[in-house]
């Protein structure tokens, strides 16, 4: 390549990460599948609305804390640690709790 020209992002791989991002997402759905299997236990078994409604709560945020938490402590889930995918900020920086958080920040909402 010339000197002279300006590599783009996608000449220098950096945005190259389809397949281990999705081998990332496999993982971490590998990681949640006890969760799936309580839930489908949960709503088979359990008869009370309050458990039920409490559950459903807990279900439904489980994976975005997931997601928050150790993307906001680590930088990573444990699918992007196992296939060392690494998530950084909008200038390359640690991503940190803020920019894990898709209701705290405009940073991850293009335009």
């Amino acid at each position: 390549m010339n000197p002279g020209v300006r590599r783009t992002v996608s000449e220098d791989g950096r945005y190259r990460t389809f397949w281990p991002r999705f081998g990332a997402a496999f993982v971490d759905s590998l990681v949640f599948m006890p969760v799936g299997w309580l839930d489908e236990w949960i709503w088979a078994n359990v008869s009370t609305p309050p458990v039920l409604l409490a559950w459903y709560v807990v279900g439904s945020l489980s994976m975005v804390s997931y997601s928050i938490v150790l993307h906001g402590y680590c930088g990573q889930t444990l699918g992007k640690m196992a296939t060392n995918v690494m998530v950084v900020g909008v200038v390359g920086s640690r991503l940190t709790y803020r920019l894990s958080s898709p209701t705290l920040t405009e940073n991850r909402i293009p335009g």
